[in-house]
């Protein structure tokens, strides 16, 4: 008998790239950010509003994204449990 493995009873975990993009999501976002202020000079004087709306529109088509590449690759359609909340890192 095989020794059991921590993901055995959280198949999510075995999945390295959604652990990783769960767990480094702001980071993420905040990078994207970033890029599009300097790819993008006008969104430098946007509000925080603007910008928090910019980025619930980039991960809006992240989603659809996904949910095309998970179609492709034939995967389940039910959602995935989360590794843990979106946020910074544990320490």
């Amino acid at each position: 008998m095989a020794a059991h493995q921590t993901v055995d009873g959280l198949p999510h975990l075995a999945d390295q790239e959604y652990t990783m993009v769960v767990r480094s999501a702001h980071q993420l976002v905040k990078a994207t950010l970033t890029e599009l202020e300097i790819r993008f000079p006008p969104m430098r004087r946007y509000t925080e509003e603007h910008h928090r709306r910019t980025a619930e529109d980039l991960f809006a088509g992240f989603i659809v994204w996904t949910g095309a590449i998970r179609a492709a690759r034939r995967a389940r359609p039910e959602p995935r449990p989360h590794a843990r909340p979106a946020g910074p890192p544990a320490q």
